[in-house]
């Protein structure tokens, strides 16, 4: 049977006529295709009906608000009687409410909280669950215990740029197994500015190593440096060796406790020289690891570095290394 469609939207008429279509209009009109019925155009002023039902306005939801507080004068009998009002719902729905909205655990309590309130899905509007009582979260055991706390992070502090050899860092990698020389800690230095990096195996981590290490390693080497940059280990913060240091004129900066990231040059540096030293070892005894420190060492210094774009090598020397090999002629 054919039907007639008239509306007010002139283009309308033309789309089964039309030549280049999104497959979205191509899908559309297959689908309509399977009806028989006619698009006439008809002005909208003249189309008054179907234009009228367009315009209505839309029901406002505080209308009904308003209405129902007309009514409240009906539940003054039950209140009376009651105690209550017939549309409040009751005060152990209240409670389970709150605590599921809290826990949001499935137990027996849930399971009867659902099944009260599919029951009563035409009640009227429960108040109380948009203001939910904090009561419930205060008193929560698990969330005084578990929540964490909010900390305020500290504004990041950038160290400023200084000459090569003028700010340095140490840490110590151990304790590792005792080699054959005796020796059980690593020991590294790295200079901020160039990336190069010192590393000695030592029998032990006391101010007395660490002292003699900046001033055999470091002093004697590049001169006297301005910072040096440490964690706050025990071997690091003794009375002796911060006044070893300000006889000298270095200030000793420590990072934040439990906070390796202040050190991250450093930190960086262990993770790549461990992964060095534990290729050159392999399957050798674990004892002889000092033996392939200095190669381990050397594999550092001539690896491109991401911040300065060059070796240590070169950011020290400036020029690049020369390797075993590299003027031998090849043999094709």
């Amino acid at each position: 049977m054919e039907f007639i469609i008239r509306t007010d939207h002139k283009s309308l008429e033309h789309i089964p006529t039309q030549k280049h279509l999104s497959s979205r209009m191509i899908r559309l009109i297959e689908y309509l295709q399977q009806f028989n019925f006619k698009i006439e155009y008809r002005p909208g002023k003249e189309n008054i009906v179907s234009d009228a039902l367009s315009r209505l306005y839309i029901l406002q939801l505080d209308l009904i608000q308003k209405d129902q507080y007309l009514d409240w004068p009906l539940l003054i009998p039950h209140y009376l009687k009651h105690s209550d009002f017939s549309g409040d719902v009751p005060n152990e729905i209240k409670e389970l409410v709150k605590k599921e909205l809290h826990l949001f655990t499935y137990d027996e309590s849930h399971e009867l909280l659902h099944r009260k309130l599919n029951d009563e899905q035409t009640a009227p509007y429960i108040p109380f669950i948009s203001r939910l009582d904090l009561q419930w979260i205060k008193t929560c055991v698990n969330c005084q215990i578990s929540t964490c706390g909010k900390t305020t992070t500290e504004p990041l502090h950038p160290l400023t740029p200084v000459p090569p050899f003028h700010r340095w860092s140490l840490d110590f990698i151990g304790q590792l197994p005792v080699t054959s020389n005796g020796n059980r800690w690593i020991l590294i230095a790295l200079d901020h500015t160039t990336k190069w990096p010192i590393v000695r195996v030592v029998p032990n981590a006391t101010h007395e190593v660490v002292a003699k290490f900046v001033y055999q390693e470091i002093v004697l080497n590049f001169g006297c440096p301005t910072e040096i940059i440490t964690d706050r280990g025990n071997n690091f913060t003794t009375a002796m060796l911060n006044s070893y240091f300000k006889l000298i004129g270095i200030k000793h900066i420590l990072t934040s406790a439990y906070h390796p990231r202040s050190n991250g040059a450093i930190e960086r540096f262990n993770r790549l020289f461990g992964g060095m030293l534990a290729k050159y070892v392999g399957d050798n005894v674990i004892n002889q690891l000092d033996e392939y420190v200095d190669r381990a060492l050397f594999a550092c210094r001539i690896r491109q570095h991401h911040a300065t774009g060059k070796t240590p090598f070169y950011m020290v020397y400036g020029v690049e290394e020369k390797l075993p090999g590299d003027e031998l002629i090849p043999i094709i």
